[in-house]
């Protein structure tokens, strides 16, 4: 899906998570560590530089944006990157969908982009689910899923498979 877009001329702009600098009283380690049973990470001062399989590697012409929080647009310049380059449009595809990818897409809505979410270029169907909410027999895989889906399409946008945006390119080239 990637060389697909690449071929037909859209840029990717790859978004690292930097990490978070936890103390005793931070939020993000409440919700995410310690009411989880999980020790406080240590803190992340100078992160290593991110690993990217070569299917995903950004090309040198495409930007690496390092974030600290949930969305990508707080305290980045992904808009300012965005807007040099009259982007109007976002084709978001990520590692958690009910957690970094929703909040950048919220993020991306309230600063007038046009939103498409690549419903399967995010977390596989099963898996970053509560085990309580996991649905065998819905094509999301359970119902945090199919809920966030349903949300961005009825408030921030549209969604799409990788297959239908690699057939749209391929039409395109």
């Amino acid at each position: 899906m990637l060389q697909a877009a690449r071929l037909a001329g859209i840029k990717g702009v790859f978004i690292d998570d930097e990490g978070r600098i936890d103390g005793p009283n931070s939020r993000p380690a409440e919700y995410h560590e310690l009411r989880r049973g999980k020790p406080l990470r240590e803190q992340v001062l100078h992160p290593a530089q991110p690993i990217w399989a070569d299917c995903i590697a950004p090309h040198n012409d495409e930007p690496t944006i390092a974030k600290r929080s949930q969305d990508a647009f707080v305290n980045t310049y992904l808009d300012t990157y965005l807007r040099s380059w009259k982007n109007e449009t976002l084709i978001a595809v990520g590692f958690s969908l009910k957690s970094c990818l929703f909040y950048t897409l919220v993020g991306a809505f309230e600063r007038e982009y046009r939103v498409i979410l690549l419903r399967d270029g995010t977390d596989p169907p099963y898996t970053n689910e509560f085990p309580d909410t996991i649905d065998p027999t819905s094509a999301d895989g359970g119902w945090v899923r199919l809920v966030m889906t349903r949300l961005i399409e009825d408030h921030l946008g549209y969604s799409s498979t990788c297959e239908q945006l690699t057939r749209a390119c391929t039409t395109v080239i």
